[in-house]
């Protein structure tokens, strides 16, 4: 139970007055995420900035400089909140997305791909709010097509106005 007496399952965050559950998503084999117990949540909140990708093969010990051209090749990750969305019916799933401008195009996209009932959106190209800096402005995008925006305020007060906006 949270502070908003709903059962919140944050994936990889950290807040004491909620119950915190970390998954590794970059994990091929991610069962923690189709566990019952994570499916049985009111609110599944995707607050994680997880790699698209992963190299295919894990190479051990350090790789030493030569003149010879090197190739890196990748795997997707499995998406685990599209994964959570899909197998907790009655969860409402919160997705993130940093995107590059303020177009929100991607961001409705990335929404319906996800299957979530809300996107909190953050743009990256700001230099004044986001990474490396005390503040953020989020646009939230709903199911039924509403937007809200939190409007310029510190990282904390973000985070408790989307709280506030999505439970």
């Amino acid at each position: 139970e949270s502070y908003w007496n709903t059962k919140v399952l944050y994936i990889d965050g950290e807040n004491k007055r909620v119950l915190v559950r970390r998954l590794k998503p970059c994990s091929p084999n991610f069962t923690d995420a189709t566990n019952e117990k994570y499916i049985s949540y009111d609110y599944i909140i995707g607050c994680a900035a997880v790699s698209d990708y992963r190299p295919i093969e894990k190479l051990k010990g350090k790789i030493r400089r030569s003149a010879e051209h090197m190739r890196l090749d990748l795997v997707a990750n499995p998406d685990v909140l599209a994964h959570l969305a899909a197998n907790a019916p009655n969860a409402k799933v919160i997705a993130f997305a940093a995107e590059p401008s303020g177009d929100l195009e991607e961001a409705w996209a990335k929404k319906q791909r996800k299957g979530a009932f809300a996107l909190a959106m953050n743009d990256i190209s700001r230099r004044d709010i986001g990474f490396e800096t005390d503040e953020n402005d989020l646009t939230l995008l709903f199911a039924d097509q509403k937007v809200e925006r939190s409007g310029k305020r510190s990282k904390l007060a973000c985070a408790l106005w989307l709280l506030n906006h999505v439970v």
